[in-house]
């Protein structure tokens, strides 16, 4: 397997509040945390911050939640808000990865 520094990377998705679809936010984050260089237990357990963190955001209705994924050397950055509402979880690369 081929490691490679990770410059900081960003980007935001909307994912929408109803609970049959929550769930991809917590597919992607599992899935950068992977493409960051950790494996799939690192990967599994970002997504089930990230599931939590999209649950307690959630509003009633159609609003969606912003979910932003930033990426640096040392860790993974999931910020989820919707109607005024943030929840950030944090988790960082095993070494080797950077």
């Amino acid at each position: 397997r081929i490691v490679r520094s990770m410059s900081p990377v960003a980007f935001t998705r909307q994912v929408p509040s109803d609970a049959r679809f929550r769930r991809l936010a917590a597919e992607v984050a599992s899935r950068y945390m992977e493409l960051a260089g950790a494996g799939e237990g690192e990967g599994a357990a970002l997504a089930r911050l990230v599931d939590q963190a999209v649950d307690e955001v959630a509003a009633d209705g159609d609003t969606p939640v912003d979910v932003l994924f930033q990426a640096t050397p040392a860790e993974i950055e999931v910020a989820a808000s919707c109607a005024g509402r943030t929840s950030t979880v944090r988790r960082p690369l095993p070494a080797g990865t950077a």
